[in-house]
């Protein structure tokens, strides 16, 4: 069931080795069994994530899909406990010329073992090590903390303290309070 006028949020309690984690994320659309009438109680809905990536032609366009897409796709899908995505190929114009569906706990097996590809392993293991990190950075400026944590690309992880809650905020400059991990 698509509808333009409907957004769906996945609320997920989890847990990564000593972090409980609550995740809410928009996923677009439910699959609805044929002969249902209505959407499945919560709790029992299969989500499905939609993406669009241009057409893989050439070795060099499959590579970055692999590397690139899948890996994003599968991580948001994966996290927010939704089974399946939906791609849609596109050409260089915007035409639409395929889709393919994706089962997420799948994704990680069709790169495995090829060259300079991500590793599902690899990248919970830096969640987990990440949010050590942020839930130290919080701890040191107090409860109620609201923060982001941002990369640049190379190398240097932040985390912001948002400003707007001086009561918890030490004095520091009036914008945000940045920590270096």
């Amino acid at each position: 069931v698509i509808d333009a006028n409907t957004e769906y949020v996945s609320v997920v309690r989890t847990r990564l080795g000593e972090h409980r984690i609550l995740l809410a994320g928009e996923v677009d659309c439910m699959e609805l069994h044929p002969s249902a009438t209505d959407p499945p109680p919560l709790g029992r809905r299969r989500y499905i994530e939609l993406k669009t990536s241009v057409a893989v032609t050439d070795d060099r366009r499959k590579t970055s899909f692999e590397r690139y897409k899948l890996f994003k796709f599968w991580a948001q899908s994966f996290l927010l406990k939704v089974p399946r995505v939906v791609v849609g190929f596109r050409d260089d114009d915007g035409v639409l010329v395929g889709t393919q569906a994706f089962e997420t706990v799948k994704i990680p097996k069709l790169v495995r073992g090829k060259d300079r590809m991500w590793d599902p392993t690899v990248c919970m293991n830096f969640l987990e090590w990440l949010l050590g990190r942020v839930a130290k950075a919080a701890a040191a400026v107090g409860d109620g903390v609201i923060a982001t944590v941002g990369y640049d690309g190379g190398g240097t992880i932040t985390v912001r303290v948002l400003p707007g809650r001086p009561r918890i905020l030490p004095p520091l400059p009036q914008t945000t309070q940045e920590v270096y991990l």
